[in-house]
C-alpha cells in the first residue's frame, strides 16, 4: 500500500508535535441505514496498535486498521480551519 501524506497534512501534524497517526473504521453504528463513508484519521498512537498495520510514510508512522480494505494508494488530507481543522482520506471511494 502506499501512503501519501499532502503538505497540508503534513504542516497540520507537525504543529501538533505528533509522528504517528492512525485510520480506522469510521463507526456508524448508531445509523439507521447503511452509508460508505471514508474511515477515519486521527492524530497518534491507536488505543489497540495490535489491530492495526504499519506502515511508512515520509516521517510518518501509519497505522491502518486490519478490519478495513486494502487499498493500493491512499491520500492523507487536511480540511477544516481553527479547532475544527482534522485529517481526511481525499482519495477513499
Amino acid at each position: 500500500m502506499r501512503i501519501k501524506i499532502t503538505h497540508k497534512a503534513k504542516e497540520f501534524l507537525q504543529k501538533s508535535g505528533k509522528t504517528e497517526l492512525y485510520i480506522e473504521r469510521f463507526d456508524d453504528s448508531q445509523c439507521c441505514i447503511p452509508l460508505t463513508i471514508s474511515p477515519a484519521v486521527r492524530k497518534g498512537k491507536p488505543p489497540k496498535p495490535e489491530k492495526f498495520n504499519i506502515h511508512t510514510a515520509d516521517e510518518f508512522t501509519v497505522y491502518y486498521d486490519r478490519s478495513l480494505a486494502c487499498k493500493d494508494e491512499l491520500t492523507i488530507d487536511s480540511q477544516g480551519i481553527g479547532i475544527v481543522k482534522g485529517l481526511i482520506i481525499s482519495d477513499w471511494a
